[in-house]
């Protein structure tokens, strides 16, 4: 374990540990949305996702900040991880309007980090004292607790005032996280590197989706077809994010942080910007592996089209790009070249979901896919 602010480190395995939960956290948010790839359902996933890519995120930042340190910290952080097993349990339950058990688990969830919290204090008792973690992870409990006999719509409301009470904790610290900054700065690389990963898991789902709408069927010319046109999306997907990831924006970071005593607001814009917005990066492709999935499924039942699951996927790629382009024009990209490039993609992808009736399964995702290529590019690039 690397010291956290010197140097950088890689992802440790409980960290890769932990990721694997969400591989079958985004299977049944996806699950949800092949079922019913409608607008509702679709808005519901999201806020479904949220709460769990919040218990992520909190991870993920602590541990960015504080390192591994020591058997407590690995206790707490599995039993973290259990609280998002339960979480993943009731996804579907909660879809269906019973989200009982995805509310304890949310609730234990923030149980466990306010126990992490008062241990990691008690360890170090020189440090800045986190009073207003104490006060936002027991409110937050206690509102997801109380959510579960009251039930939807009541409840929901409920899980509104409790996110918003830790976000709004967290925008209120930032004078506290400033000086903290000083002793204790980010390791840029490793936050990269995480959400990285988190997006490599949902990638994945999109070539689990397409795997599984493949299997068990005679391998149709339409069916191969469409399985080679929606990895060739996923593929531009990650060829676009990673080229990104990878270099510019851990440059950018870095060239940041160390302007970041003069020009705090920037960097912190710049951070949060990254943070947040993988929210709409993250859920985007989780939907669109769903409407992958569902437009192949569709190939394989000889389906004429399939225009429901085809808009699904144009606007799920829609969100995707807004968002990537924002992220890279905070780190550095051309604003001009980017928004260009950005909206012609997504006026190829608008063209595409009026015309969904019209196109057979394969074609639509060959179109789709071809109509990505050029989002591969590096808009830093001239």
């Amino acid at each position: 374990m690397s010291v956290p602010g010197v140097g950088s480190r890689h992802a440790s395995w409980l960290e890769l540990f932990y990721d694997l939960l969400f591989v079958a956290l985004f299977a049944q948010l996806a699950h949800g949305l092949v079922a019913d790839p409608g607008l509702a359902t679709t808005l519901r996933v999201l806020g479904f996702f949220a709460p769990a890519w919040w218990v992520w995120v909190s991870a993920t930042v602590s541990s960015n900040l504080y390192g591994e340190w020591g058997a407590a910290h690995r206790l707490l952080t599995l039993t973290s991880m259990a609280c998002l097993l339960l979480m993943t349990g009731g996804i579907a339950s909660a879809l269906d309007g019973d989200p009982a058990l995805y509310a304890a688990g949310f609730a234990a969830s923030r149980l466990a980090l306010l126990v992490l919290v008062v241990v990691w204090a008690q360890r170090n008792p020189d440090a800045e004292r986190p009073v207003p973690s104490y006060v936002c992870y027991s409110i937050s409990a206690v509102l997801w607790a109380a959510s579960i006999p009251l039930g939807p719509p009541a409840g929901y409301v409920l899980w509104a005032v409790a996110l918003a009470v830790e976000l709004g904790v967290r925008i209120q610290e930032q004078a506290v996280q400033r000086r903290r900054h000083v002793a204790r700065p980010w390791d840029v690389e490793l936050l990269v590197e995480r959400f990285g990963l988190l997006m490599m898991v949902a990638l994945g789902e999109g070539v689990v989706q397409i795997a599984t709408s493949m299997s068990h069927t005679d391998p149709a010319a339409g069916v191969v077809t469409s399985g080679l046109a929606g990895f060739a999306i996923v593929a531009t997907l990650w060829w676009g994010y990673f080229d990104f990831a990878s270099g510019p924006a851990t440059d950018a970071f870095e060239q940041l942080e160390a302007k970041a005593d003069s020009d705090w607001a920037v960097y912190r814009l710049a951070r949060d910007a990254f943070i947040y917005g993988h929210f709409f990066l993250v859920g985007a492709v989780v939907a669109a592996a769903a409407g992958i999935g569902a437009v192949v499924h569709a190939a394989v039942a000889g389906e004429g089209s399939a225009a429901g699951d085809v808009r699904l996927l144009c606007d799920a790629l829609a969100l995707y790009l807004v968002t990537g382009a924002i992220l890279a024009v905070r780190t550095g990209a051309d604003a001009r070249r980017t928004s260009l490039v950005t909206a012609l993609l997504i006026a190829g992808l608008g063209a595409v979901g009026l015309a969904a009736d019209d196109l057979a399964p394969p074609l639509a995702l060959a179109v789709v896919a071809l109509v990505l290529l050029p989002g591969r590019l590096d808009p830093r690039r001239p």
